[in-house]
């Protein structure tokens, strides 16, 4: 039932994104908002009736409060603070991106992160850590000591989870298609994956075969399972992205609508911290990292190569394309010098 109901979801979601691509956005603003409002609710209440000595509660018997064990609790995390990046992807189809994407990334790093911080400060304040670590769902089990809440927090909790992960859910196929879409552009994955509908603008052969291997997860293992592989391909894409920039700058077409102030310091400030969750993922889960890292790496490197050549006029042609756009951009740079 729960696969069917997966299945379901993508398929819908898929249809909305890829033929009404307003409508899809319309509906993924209306699920945020639907998603965080109530949360930001709970975490206020919540901090209304907190008890003091819950913050100075000694660590649950049996666990090392070390380094260590803070490593690996803020890797658990990875899938909750990622993805705020992703409107840099949709940045070509955002209005006034100049403006509005600044916006976007400064302001949900901050929101985000108030909002994380003030759940997980409302949940040990309400609950003793050892009642929370014992429980399958701490948040519900936390928020039960709110006294108009009470039981019912159960039901809250089950219901901001459905709307978390369809918001989640929306999102993921609405701007992870683009990924697959540039890189084919670029030459450097199938070309039929650059393909964009003629009336409904969208890169459809691109949705359709994420949806489709979507599908085949969701019948051939589990979302724990999945979580296992894929946190640890998540942090090394990550750290290859942040990477990125330090060879990326120094190319003469690169003009960012808006650069972050700190520059090489905010970059290593990223890969620094994200490389040690890759080492304490790797010790946390050895297997399951040992599998991911040969899937994303050792396959990524193969398809590379292999597109790099096949796909070599269409690599030729986008190069020429971009010199003559930076040709131009120079000769109306210095026009404007002129006058």
């Amino acid at each position: 039932m729960v696969r069917a109901v997966a299945i379901g979801m993508i398929i819908v979601f898929t249809a909305l994104h890829m033929i009404r691509m307003d409508a899809g956005a319309k509906f993924q603003n209306i699920i945020t908002a639907v998603k965080i409002v109530p949360f930001i609710l709970l975490v206020v209440v919540g901090l209304f009736c907190v008890t003091g000595s819950n913050y100075s509660a000694p660590a649950v018997e049996g666990v090392s409060p070390g380094v260590m064990s803070l490593l690996l609790g803020i890797a658990a995390t990875t899938w909750s603070y990622d993805g705020m990046q992703t409107c840099g992807t949709m940045a070509g189809e955002i209005k006034n991106p100049h403006k509005n994407i600044p916006i976007a990334l400064i302001g949900t790093v901050l929101l985000v992160t108030l909002l994380y911080t003030g759940l997980s400060t409302a949940c040990v304040g309400l609950c003793d850590v050892s009642t929370l670590a014992a429980s399958g769902a701490p948040v519900a089990t936390a928020f039960e000591a709110v006294p108009f809440i009470g039981k019912a927090s159960g039901t809250i909790a089950a219901f901001l989870a459905i709307i978390v992960v369809t918001g989640s859910l929306s999102s993921l196929i609405m701007f992870q298609a683009r990924v697959e879409y540039k890189c084919a552009t670029e030459g450097y994955w199938w070309k039929s994956w650059g393909k964009v509908h003629p009336v409904w603008k969208t890169p459809y052969v691109s949705m359709l075969w994420q949806s489709g291997f979507a599908i085949v997860l969701v019948f051939a293992t589990t979302l724990q399972t999945l979580l296992g592989y894929f946190t640890l391909i998540c942090l090394i894409r990550n750290v290859l992205c942040f990477c990125t920039w330090f060879k990326v700058r120094k190319k003469s077409n690169y003009h960012p609508t808006w650069r972050m102030p700190g520059g090489a310091f905010m970059a290593v400030l990223a890969i620094v911290p994200t490389v040690i969750l890759v080492v304490t993922t790797f010790i946390d889960t050895p297997l399951f990292s040992t599998i991911a890292a040969v899937l994303a790496i050792g396959t990524a490197i193969p398809f590379y190569f292999y597109f790099k050549k096949v796909n070599a006029d269409l690599i030729a042609e986008k190069k020429a394309e971009h010199d003559a756009l930076e040709r131009a951009m120079e000769e109306a740079a210095r026009g404007e010098a002129k006058n």
